[in-house]
């Protein structure tokens, strides 16, 4: 189903529901596919989507290291080595922004063609 119409839905039923005075709205969301690592270049539309889900979710204000689980069993089969590789400390590995900016370098990176 396309982004755009999913986002439409969502908003169309939070204002229904609002104005029949239900503030305490809820969904379920769905984690978006899994990320395509044969397509690296797809990279920043797939986190896209998934910071959509994150903030969405309310998967956003829960601990980093749920963040970051969530994220590598959305991406799977590859993002636990990949992340592992990085060689961040144990610590570090937990906190969303050290593995973001990790993920977004080795996403990002520039080829070198010759």
């Amino acid at each position: 189903m396309n982004f755009a119409l999913i986002e439409l839905w969502i908003i169309i039923f939070t204002i229904v529901n609002m104005a029949d005075g239900d503030q305490n709205v809820s969904f379920n969301y769905k984690h978006p596919e899994r990320f395509d690592f044969k397509s690296p270049e797809s990279w920043e539309n797939w986190f896209k989507r998934f910071k959509r889900f994150r903030n969405a979710s309310g998967l956003s204000s829960k601990p980093e290291e749920l963040q970051i689980n969530t994220l590598i069993c959305s991406m799977e089969p590859e993002a636990k080595d990949i992340i592992a590789s990085f060689g961040l400390a144990d610590d570090d590995s937990k906190k969303w922004a050290n593995v973001m900016d990790k993920l977004k370098a080795f996403y990002t990176q520039k080829k070198c063609y010759i």
